[in-house]
């Protein structure tokens, strides 16, 4: 069944059981290829999971992390937004906004993005350290 394609199973009971499978196996295979810094195979899977599953916040955050990573921050930027859109409430996708607008040098606007996020999310450290960043890149002249 794992080599079977996802069209095949149109109209057959239990597909959605089988693209759930599927996506989940992309995702954990993506994570896996993040954590040896495959990038371009992690981009690919995540690719293929938004193929199945274009609404799943998780899925824009961690693709927005790849590209992160890779140094595309506008193509990171665009995945942060669309998870925000898809779940205002993640905290992840604020995160990954505010990382992507300072890599585009854009300081300023990342810093009120990431402060509103503190205010949200206090818990959240990542959030937190991001904002220190920003405040630093941005007091340091960078903002754009």
């Amino acid at each position: 069944r794992s080599a079977t394609t996802d069209w095949e199973f149109r109209g057959v009971p239990g597909r959605a059981a089988f693209t759930m499978d599927a996506i989940a196996t992309l995702k954990r295979s993506a994570t896996e290829a993040i954590g040896k810094h495959e990038l371009p195979r992690a981009l690919v899977l995540l690719n293929e999971a938004l193929d199945l599953a274009p609404d799943d916040r998780a899925l824009w955050t961690n693709r927005a992390y790849v590209h992160e990573l890779r140094k595309a921050p506008a193509d990171a930027l665009s995945d942060a937004r669309r998870a925000i859109e898809l779940d205002p409430g993640f905290s992840k996708a604020h995160l990954r906004l505010g990382r992507a607008l300072v890599a585009l040098g854009r300081t300023d606007e990342a810093y009120s993005a990431l402060a509103s996020a503190v205010e949200r999310w206090p818990q959240d450290y990542a959030l937190a350290e991001a904002l220190s960043a920003a405040g630093a890149a941005s007091s340091g002249g960078d903002s754009g």
